[in-house]
């Protein structure tokens, strides 16, 4: 499933909100929820995300392999998921009110002679 750009990092901000974590790792929770988000788009919108300051990033060295960026949300970041769910909560509720509207358009043409 491809994602907006807004819920990509949604995504990205939520994964790292309890701990650390590296692309790949980063990648591989994304994968198991169904969503891909291309190699290069991700490490692309975790640059922006630094530059603006919800997230920081260090190298670290690793026990079996090449160092590895790992990456942590800011209190910026944290403060831009709250108002990512807020925003989707919104939508939600006008993509539901919505399709109740359209239920209840369409029971009453059927229902007409």
């Amino acid at each position: 499933m491809q994602v907006p750009k807004d819920f990509r990092s949604g995504w990205l901000l939520l994964l790292m909100r309890d701990g650390s974590s590296y692309g790949y790792e980063l990648r591989r929770e994304l994968a198991s929820r169904d969503i891909e988000i291309d190699r290069a788009v991700m490490y692309r919108g975790l640059c922006e995300m630094e530059s603006v300051g919800l997230i920081v990033s260090s190298w670290t060295e690793s026990e079996s392999g090449p160092r590895r960026r790992v990456y942590r949300i800011t209190q910026r970041g944290s403060d831009e998921l709250e108002r990512i769910v807020a925003e989707l909560r919104i939508t939600r509720n006008a993509h539901e009110a919505f399709l109740r509207a359209y239920a209840e358009a369409r029971g009453k043409r059927k229902a007409r002679p």
